[in-house]
């Protein structure tokens, strides 16, 4: 089944015109009328009548393309958040401490006060302390 809803004559002759319509559920593609040329050709060329579901099918592919596209986009996006966000667990926390000038000359007997000071607290770091006194 064409779609067109009269048949066609099996043959044309030079500058016969024809008028195409198509069936109920079809969709006319193309001028609805042609002339016959001497070359055999139509001016314009021959309309075509195309099933209505496959405007529907195609228009179902192209929505089912998007939904996966923009699906796959949306993935990508929330696992680039993720690994952004995420701490690794293999890293330690660390913190750094940076010393002005002034306390980045520090003499040894300042040091080895506060050394004093720290190892007087436990009899372990006392011994320390008395030993590299000597």
């Amino acid at each position: 089944m064409t779609g067109i809803r009269e048949e066609l004559k099996k043959k044309y002759y030079y500058e016969d015109n024809i008028t195409v319509e198509c069936e109920d559920g079809y969709t006319l593609q193309g001028s609805s009328q042609s002339q016959c040329q001497s070359d055999a050709n139509w001016v314009p060329p021959l309309a075509t009548c195309v099933s209505d579901s496959t405007h529907g099918l195609i228009a179902g592919i192209v929505f089912g393309i998007i939904v996966i596209l923009l699906t796959l986009v949306c993935c990508w996006m929330i696992r680039k958040y993720k690994k952004r966000n995420a701490t690794d667990e293999n890293c330690k926390e660390v913190s750094i401490r940076l010393n002005s000038q002034e306390d980045s000359h520090i003499h040894p007997p300042v040091l080895l006060t506060s050394q004093e000071n720290s190892s007087s607290t436990s009899p372990a770091g006392n011994s320390l302390t008395q030993e590299a006194s000597k």
